[in-house]
This record gives structure tokens, sequence and C-alpha cells, in this order.
């Protein structure tokens, strides 16, 4: 067994250092930057009905609050444009490279938009732990490099899960979470703002992206199924290591992945559902409220078979995110069904582009509709742009807090 490690072209000076080793110290200029934005979250916060942990706790039990919590998904590529003032001078490949920049990045996002928690999305998706090359971009999260490692079974023979406390870029993600935790807890925020943390991408993704690639795989379901079950296995292996590093190093008060539900036809690919269940069911004794996202309007179709299989549910994942593109109401309504968790964002293409009024309709109409819903959480947008205007990103979550008022 080996595991199979490929380059990652243009990678910071902390790339693939193990975080046991990874020991990175703060200035007292740069302490002092922390703590001002503490005491602006801070002060945020007291402004609050109730804070948002608190707002939090009650949407994951289904109790009476003063409004629908937020979920905040403002990915490292727009804290790092809140951290640079849009002086188009600091760039999201700073975030990767250098885990200092995401702390501060996204504690400057949380004090700057009254957030309702600090969302830590992923840096790396794995582009190069199955053997694959990759580079870092500019403007973006690093992507693969050429040639996937996996073309048939025999790829797969003696492949070895990676370990995120030691390989590619997770030691840094495993860092920023842990430090985050650190601060939250010397200034009190570990009282008031929920940590949420992504282990994206899921089995399914993994084995699509850097495995075995798009196109081969959606053949290989019909041509050569055994590779892409095997594939996902390994996937699903991988996810269930990630996601217990996450919660035993940095803590957070949930933690969620994301799922190609709805790219594959549900007859013939019921396993699917099973590899989903198979990690939930292995992460939900840690405690700590997990969500899948997806962003397939075609998700729908697969729901009733994601309850049969206990892919959602008691013992496992509390619900299903959806991005804009995924009709809201039938996602409610499923999530009243079974008394589930659902978030349901607007399209970030309306947050990008506006107009303003554009954003309130859509805000409203899912807020009103998910009060139906015991566990609706309003969603600010589904992954912010790099190139939104702060004041349409403003607007979207003034949106909520305004139409998520019960």
């Amino acid at each position: 067994m080996a595991v199979r490690i490929g380059k990652m072209e243009g990678a910071g000076p902390y790339y693939g250092i193990p975080l046991g080793k990874l020991h990175l110290e703060w200035s007292p200029e740069e302490e002092l930057e922390i703590e001002r934005y503490c005491e602006k979250i801070l002060k945020n916060v007291a402004e609050e009905e109730i804070n948002p942990k608190e707002r939090f706790r009650a949407t994951i039990e289904g109790k009476t609050r003063d409004r629908e919590s937020m979920g905040c998904w403002f990915f490292p590529l727009y804290a790092i444009r809140t951290l640079d003032s849009a002086a188009d001078a600091l760039k999201p490949i700073d975030n990767y490279r250098y885990p200092k920049l995401l702390v501060k990045s996204h504690l400057a996002t949380v004090a700057r938009f009254k957030l309702d928690q600090l969302n830590i999305d992923a840096i790396g998706y794995g582009e190069e732990i199955w053997g694959a090359n990759a580079r870092m971009i500019e403007y973006g999260n690093p992507v693969v490099d050429g040639d996937l490692p996996v073309k048939s079974v025999a790829d797969l023979e003696g492949l070895e899960v990676a370990d995120p406390m030691k390989h590619g870029m997770f030691p840094q993600y495993l860092w920023f979470g842990k430090e985050v935790r650190r601060i939250f807890t010397k200034y009190g925020l570990d009282k008031v703002i929920p940590i949420t943390m992504s282990f994206c991408p899921g089995p399914d993704a993994s084995a699509l992206m850097h495995m075995v690639g798009w196109a081969p795989y959606m053949i290989s379901l019909r041509k050569n199924p055994e590779l892409c079950k095997r594939a996902t296995a390994l996937g699903a292996e991988w996810s269930i290591k990630y996601g217990k590093a996450i919660a035993e190093e940095a803590k957070p008060e949930s933690m969620h992945m994301c799922h190609f539900l709805g790219l594959f036809p549900v007859k013939g690919n019921e396993w699917f559902a099973e590899e989903t269940a198979k990690v939930g069911k292995a992460l939900a004794p840690l405690g700590i409220p997990m969500y899948l996202g997806v962003t397939l309007n075609a998700c729908i179709g697969w729901l009733p078979l994601m309850w049969e299989k206990k892919a959602v549910g008691p013992g496992s994942w509390i619900g299903i995110a959806v991005t804009g593109d995924v009709d809201y109401k039938p996602m409610i309504d499923w999530s009243v069904e079974h008394d589930l968790y659902t978030c349901c964002g607007i399209k970030s293409e309306v947050v990008l582009s506006g107009p303003i009024s554009l954003i309130e309709e859509e805000t409203k109409k899912r807020c009103e509709y998910g009060k139906r819903c015991r566990k609706y959480v309003a969603g600010a947008g589904s992954s912010i742009d790099y190139w939104t205007p702060q004041a349409y990103y403003q607007a979207t979550l003034e949106a909520c807090r305004k139409y998520g008022k019960y």
C-alpha cells in the first residue's frame, strides 16, 4: 500500500509540512489586529436579540428563535477580498499559501458583515492526493494539471488514502481551524459564534474530479461500474479520515460536505446513497452536526432513496443545504416531512450582479417559505463570487435578517 501524492506547482512555504511541525507565530501587530476583529464581532453580537450560537443551536434542535439563522459560504476567495479592502492587491492565491492570512481574512469578513457563523471552506479539494499533479492559480482553488491517475481498477490496487494531518494542503487547513478555535476561546467568541468547517469533496467528487475524471467516470458508470464503485469507496475512506481530523483538531460546531447528488440517474446507482450513509454513520458519533451541500436540481429525485438508505436522518447527516439552482420548495417540503435541517441559498450570480431589488425578492421567497420548516436556515448566497460588490453581499445578508424574522 502506498500514498501517491502528485506535485503542487506554485505551493506556498507551508505546503506539505505535517500539522505537528507547523508552527506559526503572531507578531504584536498581528495580535492587535486579531484582537480588534474579535472586539468588533463581540460588539456586533451584543446588538442581536439572541446570539448567533444560541440561534444556531435552536435551529439544529428545531426550537423557537428570533429569526432564521444565516448560512454564510463566502469561501477563502471572498475573505481575502475583504481583507484586501477591494484594493486588487492581495489575491486568493495568497490565502491558499499563507495560513495566517486565512485566519485574519475570515475574522475580518465575519466582523465586516456581522455574520452568524465563521464558515471555514476548503483551501484545496485533494487535487494531488491520489497521484495527479496540480498547480496553484491566482483567483481560485488549486486545479489538476495534466492527466488523472486512474484509468482502470488495476490503478486502484495498492492505493492508500492520504493522511490529512501530513499530506498536501490539509495540515494548513487543520492549523487554520485549530487556530481559529484557539482565538475564539481566548476572546470569548466560542460562547457566541459557531464555527462550521468543510470536509469537501465527498466520495463521488473525489473519484470524479481527482481520480478518474468527469467523462471517463460517467462512461464507466455504464460500461465499468466496478471502477466507479471502487474509486468512490476510496473517496469515502478519505472523507471519514478527513472529517475525523477536523473534529479532533478544530472541534467546530458543525461540518459540511459537498455532494454531486443529482449528477447521476438514481436507477442502477443506488449505491451512491449507501456510500453517503457510510460516511454519515461513521462520523455522526463524534457529536458534531453534519449536512450535505448540493448544487444540482436533479438531487430532488434522490431524496426518497437518501431517506430510505439512512443517508440523512438520525445517526447520519442532519439534512441537505442547496444552492439557488435547486428548486427550494420541494427541498423544504421534504425537510418538513422528515424534520430535517435545510438551507436554500439564492444564486451566486444574483448576489454578484444584482440588482438589490432582485436579491431581496429571491431571498424573501426562500425565507418566507422556509418558515414552514423547524430547522430552516436562510441562505445568504450559495457561494460568494470573488468579484461580488460588498454592497450586494451586504444587501443579501440584510434581506435574510429582515425576511427571516419570526
